[in-house]
């Protein structure tokens, strides 16, 4: 448990040094899978920055990163 808690620890401190995190909409088969942990996520990291997971996706969004 002790190592668990270390993990989850620095776990949450490495995303303290996100320029942005990408969250899944909260409907969904992903927001299903990892909704409780991408909340408590959230809570633990408001003043980094959130966007779409969606926007990591080219196919997408027209005029993405990826048309080239």
């Amino acid at each position: 448990m002790e190592s668990l808690e270390k993990y989850v620890h620095w776990f949450l401190e490495s995303y303290q040094h996100c320029t942005h995190i990408a969250i899944w909409d909260k409907e969904g088969a992903m927001y299903a899978a990892t909704g409780k942990g991408q909340d408590y996520l959230c809570q633990q990291t408001l003043s980094v920055p959130k966007l779409n997971a969606f926007a990591l996706e080219p196919y997408y969004l027209s005029g993405s990163w990826m048309d080239v």
